[in-house]
């Protein structure tokens, strides 16, 4: 410190004397008074002022008020930091009137520097300094950093218990190494400055008992008030359960401040055993663990344990015998332990129905394992067994499923009579009303028809179809007592029937007559019949021979004078064409009719007159004969011959069935007629028949072949390329139409001038390979007719059951194996013959409709795959085959080797593949649908078809593309070029997309098309048959799955139709519901809510096997129809795939699920498809 400037050394002892003794430019913040021991009398009373005024009065910066003088120098520090120039020592007024001392007589200390440093956070002046360093500086300049122990501002902070060294961060405290064991943090900060301790606590307070059980005891405890603020986290309480002094439990309760009355429960205790319950705080830290010592100890023992629970093993219902009741066998299994409180009772609990209460049947012998039910009324029962020990201590097996008992039902009622005829008689009766509410299904009514000597004739109807029934196979004319009564479905229970209904059967109809032959000559037609069979009980009235000439005209009638009589000539008859048959009418006029013939020709009668007169002159012969002889002679040979060749023309006609007449309609089903089939008169058969060529080939197939080069696509570009074709008009026609016609199996027989007539089309001809050959003869030297042999179309050739063998021919066929699959079914043969076996793998393609394609491609591609997978071409050839051998088949067989090439090659010729194949079989691959279709599915193939895994590989493959960042890029490329797959949009005037439907889709994007849609067909009150819901193929299945939204609140209804429509056994739900998001769409436990014409029962919800999966079982039936109810399971996945993601957390969950939900159904009709639904 040095002397502030002196302005002038002025005497001060004047009393008035104002003037200012000392100038400063500066902060000043205290004055020293040099005490001189001549001048001390002076120094008293008096002021110290600062301020920039060089007269006025300044602020005070202190007061001497001691009369008395100090004895040596003394330091004056201003109560307040002062801003000034100017300093005064004045007198205070009114006191002694003597001088203070020297201005000389003073030292003013103040700041040595003209700037502030950069570190000082306070107030600064360079006179005084900084007040407030920095954290990390000290006072007074604040360049100096803290000394080591010492930190922040001001280095006013102590260092806590830092590990190592000591010492700390200089500006946070932080100790870098750690603290040291037991000692933490209490900064809010976060820095570790290592400040608070962690001591040891002891705790002295007795636990209070709140609850015991057989292996666990809870306790509560007093709170310990001795833990420091802030270190509450690193301690917790202790609880000790001992026995005979040894540690057998401990339970931990984490130390909280907001809670008076701790408690705890220490589980895993052995039942029926004496413990000392202790309570301790003990504090953790870095692994370690500081004990603070126990409270009293509370002693208590342990409950005795519950029974074990009981198994019931079988409950099975037992029919009445005689005019009993029925009853319910329970077994089960041997008790297990009882606990050291021995059992006191057993009992079997039953009720009806899931409303009834628990009836106890007492079990008289602990060692007993079965008890029968008796004198049970009809109904479904549950049943349970309830083991109690001394303590009253109560176990429950599970409740075991509904069992149905029954007892015989008597019907009073007698049939009523509705129709008869000879072999049958139609009743109905009044509905039973005996039958137990909910047992409809295990009855079923009997009508049962009784007569003298013969057996009963039965008819089975269910209780819940219409109250009428049609029995046949009685015999005519016979009178039968007919009644109905109720059994059971095994007829085990037949309880008494109503009174019989006394019908007798009419008489039946007479057998029908036979006809033998239809000959015709001009003008008559000749029929023969065969004897006239049993005429039944009423006598044959009338036979009528009834004829009719072409398909158009009446049948007219010519009475058989005597029923003896076998034949009948009908003459006058014009020219034309006559179908025949035979009407046999009994006195009850019922009538019975022969088979119609098939046509027959009859022709015009032609009449030979003798010639007019003539200017020529008779022939007379030599020898006086008249020339009249020779002409009759002359004429009779001309009629003769005539005669002669109407008479072969007929024979030749009725023979061989070339008769005109209309064409039958041919089996493929197309019109009778197309362009080139044109009908011809008989007069125009031969002129026709000349124009005809040998060899039909219709003029659209007539096109030059095309060269390779111009046929040949690269596999890069095929997707291009059948993308472009997919989007102009006419697609691949023009393509297909270019495929040359396949040449025709010669038909040179069939043209030959003598064979032209014999045919009714010109270009419908039998190929000479497979045409039939008539026998010949002398009068009938032709062997033709238009006709072919025709090969029935593909019949099951091999066994229907496995491991049973047929014989065809000398070949016997064992069906080994069977594995139907979704898509195509896998049979192994076992062919044998002449003492040599050999195996044979069958693959049967069960997804080809019968007209068109499959609707995707992958099954066939995946079928393929599996037939190569089998194939081995070194035992011989492949056999592929379909109905014609040339649709299907050619499609196959071109795909397969159209791969081949694609996958080798890098290349494929459609085109050309398919002339190939046609010109080996006539029209391979016969439709332009096939052709589309094999475009498509090789595209999809070689895009596809490298990525399908064996299952022994797919492990490596998914390794190494999850792993391997290159793979990972192969895995992208698969999921781009399956989003290239997508199938396009549906057209507008789709189902989804019409205005009743269309608010019915969650969104627009995701709709069904109408062709793998499902149909709704349960009739709802302005409601359409359409869902937004598809079809999609399981492994082993076709429409194994149906997939749909989360019902909407208009579509609800809709969905339980879509449910009870199609039999689905199972829902498969994957997400939970937001109460308030999402519509709930089924009701609570045990309520039943209905939903337009839907009525659905939730009849248990449970927590499956399987965590975070809920099951439910609901029934859903039509409101109007509540007989009719069909169950349905739901599993709902809690957990494990949140919302907001797209993926599970999980793949454990959903495998497990998928296992849950193989488990089989109880239920014989759930034969429908499984549902999966998210939002």
């Amino acid at each position: 410190m040095i002397p502030a400037m002196i302005a002038g050394c002025s005497d001060g002892r004047h009393r008035d004397s104002s003037e200012t003794w000392l100038r400063n430019d500066g902060c000043l913040t205290r004055t020293t008074l040099i005490v001189r021991s001549w001048e001390i009398n002076f120094l008293h009373d008096f002021t110290i002022n600062i301020g920039n005024s060089s007269t006025a009065v300044n602020t005070e910066c202190v007061r001497y008020n001691d009369k008395v003088a100090p004895k040596a120098n003394v330091t004056l520090t201003c109560g307040q930091q002062l801003w000034g120039r100017f300093l005064k020592i004045e007198r205070i007024k009114d006191s002694f009137k003597d001088h203070v001392l020297l201005i000389c007589e003073v030292l003013v200390t103040g700041y040595k520097y003209r700037e502030c440093p950069s570190a000082c956070v306070g107030s600064c002046n360079n006179v005084i300094g900084c007040d407030k360093c920095k954290a990390g500086t000290q006072l007074p300049d604040c360049t100096e950093d803290c000394d080591d122990g010492s930190y922040g501002v001001n280095c006013a902070e102590t260092c806590g218990h830092c590990a190592g060294s000591g010492t700390c961060h200089k500006e946070t405290g932080a100790c870098s190494g750690g603290c040291q064991q037991w000692y933490v943090t209490l900064d809010t900060d976060g820095h570790d400055t290592c400040k608070g301790h962690i001591v040891r606590v002891d705790y002295s307070s007795t636990p209070q008992l709140v609850s015991k059980t057989s292996s666990s005891v809870t306790v509560s405890w007093t709170k310990s008030d001795q833990v420091t603020a802030g270190l509450e986290s690193y301690y917790q309480y202790a609880v000790e359960a001992t026995t005979s002094g040894q540690y057998i439990m401990r339970e931990f309760v984490p130390y909280e401040t907001g809670r008076n009355d701790p408690t705890a429960t220490v589980t895993g205790l052995m039942h029926n055993t004496a413990y000392e319950i202790r309570v301790k705080i003990c504090a953790r830290r870095n692994g370690q663990i500081l004990n603070g010592s126990t409270g009293e100890s509370i002693t208590l023992k342990t409950q005795c344990t519950a029974p074990e629970k009981p198994n019931i093993k079988s409950v099975t219902a037992k029919l009445p015998v005689g005019s009993g009741r029925g009853s319910l066998q329970v077994t089960w299994q041997t008790l297990g332990d009882s606990g050291c409180d021995r059992v006191k009772t057993l009992l079997v609990q039953y009720k009806s129905g899931s409303q009834g209460q628990w009836q106890d049947k007492p079990v008289t012998s602990l060692t007993q394992t079965q008890m029968t039910i008796d004198n049970l009324d009809a109904g479904s029962y549950t049943v349970r067994l309830s083991v109690t020990n001394n303590k009253d201590i109560s176990v429950f097996s599970d409740i075991y499923p509904s069992t149905s008992v029954l007892n015989k039902v008597d019907y009073s009622s007698t049939p009523q009579f509705v129709s008869k005829t000879s072999s049958s008689v139609t009743v109905s009766w009044p509905k039973s009303d005996q039958v137990t509410t909910g047992l409809e299904s295990y009855y079923q009514y009997v009508v049962e028809a009784t007569t003298s000597g013969q057996d009963p004739v039965e008819v089975v109807k269910q209780l819940e179809s219409d109250l009428t029934a049609v029995i046949t196979g009685l015999q005519h004319n016979r009178e039968y007592e007919i009644r109905v009564r109720v059994t059971d479905k095994t007829q085990t229970l037949k309880g008494a029937a109503g009174g019989p209904l006394k019908v007798k059967t009419k008489c039946a109809a007479p057998e029908n007559p036979e006809i033998t032959n239809v000959t015709s000559v001009p003008g008559s037609l000749h029929v023969t019949w065969k004897t006239l069979g049993d005429s039944g009980c009423d006598r044959v009235k009338t036979l009528l021979v009834q004829y009719k000439s072409g398909s158009q005209g009446h049948w007219q009638d010519k009475p058989v004078t005597s029923l003896t009589v076998r034949q009948m000539t009908i003459d006058n008859l014009d020219a034309g064409s006559y179908t025949v048959r035979l009407s046999v009418t009994n006195n009850d006029d019922i009538q019975s009719f022969s088979h119609t013939s098939l046509p027959t020709t009859v022709l015009a009668v032609t009449t030979v007159s003798p010639p007019l007169s003539s200017s020529v002159e008779p022939v007379v012969a030599p020898g006086g004969a008249g020339g009249s002889g020779v002409l009759v002679a002359v004429i009779v040979s001309l009629v003769v011959l005539i005669l002669l060749v109407v008479v072969a023309v007929l024979f030749i006609r009725f023979r061989y069935g070339l008769y005109i007449g209309p064409r039958r309609p041919p089996v493929s089903g197309s019109d009778d007629t197309s362009p080139g089939q044109v009908e011809l008169g008989a007069a125009d058969y031969f002129s026709a028949l000349d124009a005809a060529a040998v060899q039909q080939q219709p003029e659209e197939h007539i096109y030059e072949k095309l060269s390779n080069d111009k046929t040949l696509i690269q596999v890069a570009a095929l997707q291009a390329y059948v993308k472009d074709r997919d989007k102009v008009s006419g697609g691949f026609l023009p393509e297909y139409k270019q495929l040359s016609a396949t040449e025709r199996t010669s038909v040179e027989v069939s043209t030959r001038p003598e064979n032209r007539a014999k045919n009714r089309f010109k270009t419908i001809l039998p190929y000479d390979a497979t045409r039939v050959m008539l026998d010949t003869d002398a009068d009938n030297q032709s062997d033709y007719i238009n006709a072919s042999l025709i090969t029935t179309k593909c019949a099951i050739y091999w066994p229907q059951t496995t491991r049973v063998q047929t014989s065809y021919g000398k070949l016997t066929v064992a069906t080994l194996t069977c594995d139907v699959y979704a898509d195509y079914t896998v049979r192994t043969f076992l062919l044998s013959y002449q003492g040599e076996s050999r195996t044979i793998t069958h693959f049967q393609f069960t997804s080809w409709p019968d007209k068109g394609v499959p609707t995707s491609t992958y099954p066939l591609l995946a079928f393929r795959r599996l037939v190569r997978s089998f194939d081995d071409r070194s035992t011989g050839p492949t056999i592929v085959h379909c109905s014609g051998g040339i649709g299907q088949t050619g499609t196959f067989i071109a795909l397969d080797s159209l791969l081949d090439q694609g996958q080798a090659d890098g290349q494929v010729d459609v085109f050309n593949f398919a002339s190939h194949l046609r010109a080996e079989r006539m029209d391979m691959i016969e439709t332009q649908d096939q052709y589309v279709f094999l475009y498509h599915a090789l595209l999809d193939g070689l895009q596809s078809g490298h990525l399908a895994y064996p299952v022994s590989q797919y492990k490596h493959v998914y390794m190494r593309l999850c792993i391997d960042d290159e793979h990972m890029g192969d895995l992208k490329k698969q999921f781009q070029m399956l989003e290239t797959l997508k199938p396009a949009q549906p057209p507008p005037n789709c189902a989804a997309l019409m205005k009743a439907n269309i608010t019915k889709n969650r969104s627009l994007d995701i709709i069904p098309g109408d062709k793998t849609r499902p149909i709704l067909s349960t009739k709802s009150p302005g409601r359409s048959d359409y869902i937004n819901a598809v079809f999609i193929d399981s492994f082993g299945k076709p429409d194994g799955y149906l997939l749909t939204q989360m019902p909407l609140p208009d579509t609800v209804v809709d969905f339980w139709r879509l449910v009870f429509d199609y039999k689905c056994a199972t829902i498969i739900l994957l997400e939970e519901v937001d109460a308030e998001g999402d519509t709930p769409y089924w009701p609570g436990v045990d309520q039943q809510q209905t939903y337009g014409s839907m009525t659905v029962t939730l009849l248990q919800e449970r927590d499956s096997n399987v965590t975070g999966v809920t099951e439910r079982t609901l029934s859903v039936h039509v409101t109007a129809k509540p007989k009719r109810v069909h169950k349905v399971k739901q599993y709902q996945l809690m957990s494990g795939w949140p919302k907001t993601d797209r993926l599970p957390s999980s793949t454990s969950t959903l495998l497990s699920l998928i296992e849950l939900v193989k488990q089989p159904m109880s239920e014989d009709d759930h034969t429908g498809p499984d549902i999966l639904q998210c939002m």
